[in-house]
């Protein structure tokens, strides 16, 4: 199904988890706070919200799309944790852990090395938290 994250097509307190995979990047402050209010909707009471942020790479590497192509692509933020959790707050959420991690696992191989040298260029943010 695809559907605009500030008006999920869902009744109230249906799921017991939602998951925010690189969605929430794409959007401005304004719009991520009406997102999170659909997520805390569709929640039940207690129901886990994880969320994974794109990375600083994925900025630039659109930014560089956007020179390139001598056009607007899709654009994304780079916020830091701060605003991701404050927004969560204001809508509803307790926060239960937040994280920082790569997509791929450590494995000894040169892209994977290489993974690892870029760290905090390419390390997704994990936030997960609970409706209350």
């Amino acid at each position: 199904m695809v559907a605009d994250a500030r008006a999920l097509p869902f009744r109230d307190q249906v799921f017991d988890g939602v998951a925010a995979l690189g969605v929430l990047n794409y959007l401005a402050v304004e719009d991520m706070r009406i997102a999170l209010w659909e997520c805390r909707r569709v929640l039940v009471a207690g129901g886990i919200l994880v969320v994974r942020t794109g990375t600083l790479l994925n900025r630039l590497g659109n930014m560089a799309r956007a020179v390139y192509y001598r056009r607007k692509v899709a654009e994304t933020n780079y916020y830091p944790a701060r605003v991701y959790l404050g927004e969560m707050e204001r809508v509803g959420f307790r926060t239960l852990k937040v994280f920082h991690s790569l997509d791929t696992p450590w494995q000894l191989t040169a892209r994977t090395l290489a993974k690892y040298v870029g760290y905090l260029m390419l390390r997704a943010l994990w936030i997960v938290a609970r409706a209350i």
